[in-house]
């Protein structure tokens, strides 16, 4: 896999000092990127770091993708947490994307065949190719980090900044560090609401969540690489590409026909005993 950054990494304390004696250990990741250029805005800045230092606080070690700002930025909120991070700017992630999903001209290409608008509701749910990019990115940024950061068991993805995390204390978010030995395979969740989204065309009562996600080394290395692949081809034969999720389900559905890895889905009820 291609990326043009040097990597930064910085290696403290791991969080729990039950990592420390087992051999069981999990890395959260997470990637930002200030599209439009309203975080770094005097008005939306305090409310920018605040968050984030609220939405960063794992209980597992951290890597995190984007500009060198905002990575000095989430390293400075956790210290004594294993945090590592990688500086990539927004051209290279970019570039990445067309050369792993063998694209030219990414962005035109999704403009042309993903962004859609729900003429009912005069909504779109994905603003702009950028943001519709960024979401696709996420598997390849998990591969990436089982590439850079080999010692972990366990993988799993958290958007940045994720808003369900923002009422929670910090030593309850979010992860199942205590007792990795139980996961086994690839755990998601699913919604009613997401399969709702008009774009999605398949008939589907719920859809897979897209902003988190974990599971274990073997499991997290299949899902990452069949949803690389469908998009892959999907941009080849010019099909839409509407989010993560449309990707995300038909990952899943291959999966599990092929049992080459277990798939745990929780509902909107809750995401079970090994969660929070």
């Amino acid at each position: 896999m291609l990326f043009l950054r040097p990597i930064s990494t910085n290696t403290l304390k791991p969080v729990l000092d039950l990592q420390e004696v087992s051999h069981f250990r999990m890395l959260a990741v997470s990637a930002y990127w200030d599209l439009k250029g309203n975080s770094r805005k005097a008005s939306q800045d305090q409310y920018y770091k605040t968050h984030m230092e609220k939405t960063t606080q794992f209980n597992v070690d951290y890597a995190f993708f984007g500009e060198r700002d905002v990575t000095t930025l989430v390293k400075s909120y956790r210290i004594g947490k294993t945090t590592h991070d990688f500086e990539l700017s927004w051209p290279d992630l970019v570039h990445v994307c067309e050369q792993e999903f063998r694209c030219a001209d990414i962005l035109r290409k999704l403009r042309a065949t993903s962004l859609h608008r729900d003429h009912s509701e005069g909504e779109t749910h994905c603003p702009s190719a950028e943001l519709l990019l960024v979401w696709l990115s996420k598997v390849l940024l998990v591969e990436k980090s089982m590439e850079l950061w080999p010692s972990y068991t366990h993988y799993g993805w958290i958007d940045a900044g994720y808003k369900g995390l923002k009422n929670q204390m910090p030593s309850d978010s979010p992860w199942p560090s205590r007792d990795l030995s139980k996961i086994s395979g690839f755990y998601i969740k699913t919604d009613p609401n997401a399969g709702k989204d008009f774009y999605w065309r398949r008939g589907m009562t719920t859809a897979p969540i897209g902003c988190m996600w974990f599971g274990d080394r073997r499991a997290c290395k299949i899902f990452v690489q069949t949803c690389a692949r469908i998009t892959k081809e999907r941009f080849h034969e010019s099909l839409t590409l509407c989010a993560d999720q449309d990707v995300f389900a038909l990952a899943i559905e291959e999966m599990q026909k092929t049992r080459d890895c277990t798939v745990t889905i929780a509902g909107n009820s809750g995401y079970g005993p090994f969660w929070v």
